[in-house]
């Protein structure tokens, strides 16, 4: 563009000096910043710094793409966006120039909050590790199907706290097994809730921790509680390296009868139906009972049904007994599926039209094993069927075991899909040689965790990165079915980014776990790609995630 000319002209009678109308141009402008404000957001988040903003010139018009955002202090500028991972006050100069060198610059300020950690050990059973004193965890994490950590500086006895929470019956002694690997010859300490049980001497190769606690019976009359359970390491000089590979559980429960796991269940949240257009469903009572109607017939003597899911988690060789109250308004045919997870009617106790209070003694073995459902399934004709007061009870009566395993990261391939999955101190890294068409023809599947409460109230983040740019589906669903409390598409760069994603509105209750797809037609031509996944958290939602 060229100079503009202003020219002056000077009249010596008077010594004024007079701007002549006829031949002043106009001085160039310098281009204005607008929308840009102070941002507070969340660590872990990435933000888009030109959301709202603009560089205008009155000469060049929109000069947006030519903006310059540098951030003090340095965090890397992208295409406008910003992620940062460490909470604290940022500035950010947004600067831009014309094309007759004019300039604007104006500053800006990020605050950055730390985030509220609800869960760190979605990949390991539930078990950490931390370092106190001088001691320093190198690596920590899921390592094949083991709870790995390397550390410097456990000279000192107690200087590494292996860490897990257990829910014990109080008023039991059980008796705990840790199945431990070491480098290194050392000391060992359990301790249960802040006070030692256990003294332990750590050799090279296997070890095998056994000893004893009891949860103390407390005023409230409750019957279970949580124990927090610690292995303290020290005098493990240098660098060392342990492995956890299981946890076992050992108690006696009493000669007889059946201890109470579900009493007049709130069924608020935990009924669904099949997608039909002929019926109605829904709870009453407070949430005490629920019911299907029938307002069509059809030819489809099992298209209607209810689904109600107890929340009880079925174990290998327990007894239940299970009842409720149930109500038809027509003697129409129906029965009712005691069932294992949603889609496992095939494996269910079927009870042909039950009526008045119903009481039924189910066995967890073979199959049968999972989450409780019951299943109203109702014949072809009009009716109304109500369930109610559902109650779940265990038997007991010998000695019980448990053990924590830590369960390895699993790849699925379908169609065209291949690949490969390990982990290395928490990081999973899947290959993927070749890419089907379907989500699930490449798919990574993580370890099951326990997740209780309303969904809305977490974010879920990882880092990710990938040897090329690919399309990726990320699910958060039930470790033995399909209902998902987290969908979404996300794009996995070259460059590691951080992913931070809400919560459906739902409720939680049972085992979990964390689905990457691949498998996609915006993938097929890709081979031989490496993805990267890490630093996997559980956060509480706060106010700045909208």
């Amino acid at each position: 563009m060229k100079n503009k000319i202003i020219k002056w002209l000077v009249l010596p009678i008077t010594g004024a000096v007079l701007l002549s109308g006829c031949s002043a141009q106009e001085a160039n402008q310098a281009p204005v910043l607008r929308g840009i404000n102070d941002i507070s957001c969340l660590a872990d988040s990435t933000i888009d710094l030109l959301n709202g903003v603009a560089a205008l010139d009155a000469e060049d018009g929109d000069i947006t793409p030519s903006l310059e955002i540098t951030i003090t202090p340095y965090v890397a500028v992208t295409d406008g966006y910003a992620t940062f991972t460490e909470a604290g006050r940022y500035e950010a100069v947004y600067k831009t120039q014309d094309s007759a060198g004019l300039s604007a610059r104006t500053t800006a300020y990020i605050t950055v909050q730390e985030r509220e950690v609800f869960r760190t050990d979605i990949l390991t059973e539930g078990f950490s590790v931390r370092a106190d004193g001088n001691a320093e965890i190198i690596a920590e994490g899921l390592t094949g199907s083991n709870y790995t950590f390397k550390f410097t500086g456990g000279e000192i006895a107690e200087d590494i706290s292996l860490s897990r929470s257990f829910n014990l019956a109080r008023g039991t002694e059980y008796t705990f097994t840790y199945y431990l690997k070491s480098n290194r010859t050392g000391k060992a300490r359990a301790v249960a809730d802040g006070a030692a049980t256990a003294e332990f001497d750590i050799s090279e190769g296997e070890n095998v921790l056994r000893f004893t606690h009891t949860l103390p019976v407390v005023n409230t009359g409750e019957d279970f509680g949580i124990c927090e359970m610690q292995i303290l390491l020290g005098e493990l000089e240098g660098e060392a390296e342990c492995s956890l590979s299981k946890v076992e559980t050992q108690y006696a429960e009493q000669a007889s009868g059946y201890a109470q796991i579900v009493e007049n269940l709130d069924l608020n949240g935990r009924i669904s139906n099949r997608d039909d257009l002929a019926q109605d469903f829904g709870v009453t009572g407070g949430g005490t009972s629920a019911f299907v109607e029938i307002t069509q017939p059809t030819g489809q003597i099992w298209q209607m049904g209810l689904f109600v899911n107890t929340g009880v988690e079925l174990k290998e060789g327990n007894e239940y007994v299970v009842s409720f109250g149930i109500e038809s308004k027509l003697d129409n045919y129906f029965e009712v599926c005691i069932q294992h997870d949603k889609f496992k009617d095939s494996d269910a106790v079927i009870l042909a039209k039950p009526r008045g209070t119903v009481e039924q003694t189910i066995k967890a073995e073979g199959s049968f094993k999972g989450t409780l459902w019951l299943f109203i399934r109702s014949g072809a004709a009009v009716n109304k069927i109500t369930v109610s007061d559902i109650c779940v009870k265990k038997k007991l009566g010998g000695i019980k075991r448990e053990t924590f395993s830590i369960q390895p990261v699993e790849a699925k391939h379908g169609g065209e899909g291949s690949g490969n999955v390990k982990t290395e101190y928490g990081k999973i890294i899947y290959t993927a040689e070749s890419f089907g068409t379907d989500w699930s023809s490449n798919e990574v599947a993580g370890t099951a965790f326990t997740l209780s409460g309303a969904a809305e109230n977490y974010v879920i983040s990882f880092k990710a990165k990938a040897s090329s740019a690919l399309s990726c589906a990320f699910i958060a669903n039930t470790a033995t079915g399909w209902n998902d409390f987290v969908w979404e598409k996300i794009r996995i760069f070259e460059e590691e980014r951080v992913y931070t994603l809400r919560c459906h509105k739902k409720n939680l209750d049972g085992a979990y776990r964390f689905l990457w797809q691949f498998g996609t037609s915006e993938n097929a031509d890709l081979k031989n790609v490496t993805v990267e996944i890490s630093d996997i958290k559980i956060y509480y939602k706060s106010e700045l995630d909208g």
